[in-house]
């Protein structure tokens, strides 16, 4: 009979902690998958951005306007989206509120952005692609 109590006070106390070990892990990979699903959204939200942009820039429209016009819509859902920044600011102070960020390619993106959609003169494809271009590298360094 004194066997018997023996493995019972060895297995009870053992079975307790695997059932709290089993108890942690699942709460463990709950709250993973939770982070990862968040994370998975992330990436495709980014990727749809990239590829909007990298639309613009390897399949240019005969109109570069037109181009403009989607890259302006694009970088506009970006800095709303990721930046909690109004859709209604302009450019330059959208560039502002990236000076006291310290972000230098969001700085030039928006002033040149700025000049383009204030100045009246035409776009051309190669602008369009190089501005395309540094709005993209943005975009990835986020």
């Amino acid at each position: 009979m004194s066997l018997v109590l023996t493995s019972l006070e060895i297995i009870i106390p053992i079975g307790l902690v695997i059932v709290i070990l089993i108890t942690i892990l699942w709460v463990l990979y709950y709250q993973n998958r939770e982070v990862y699903k968040k994370l998975a959204q992330e990436k495709n939200k980014m990727n749809s951005y990239k590829k909007g942009v990298k639309d613009v820039e390897d399949n240019p429209s005969e109109n570069p306007k037109d181009d403009f016009k989607k890259l302006n819509k694009i970088a506009r859902a970006f800095f709303k989206e990721f930046y909690n920044l109004d859709s209604n600011l302009t450019y330059l102070e959208l560039a502002d509120r990236f000076k006291k960020l310290k972000r230098e390619n969001y700085i030039i993106f928006c002033k040149t952005m700025s000049e383009w959609s204030y100045s009246g003169k035409a776009i051309t494809s190669l602008e369009l692609r190089q501005l395309a271009d540094l709005l993209y590298k943005m975009v990835e360094e986020y």
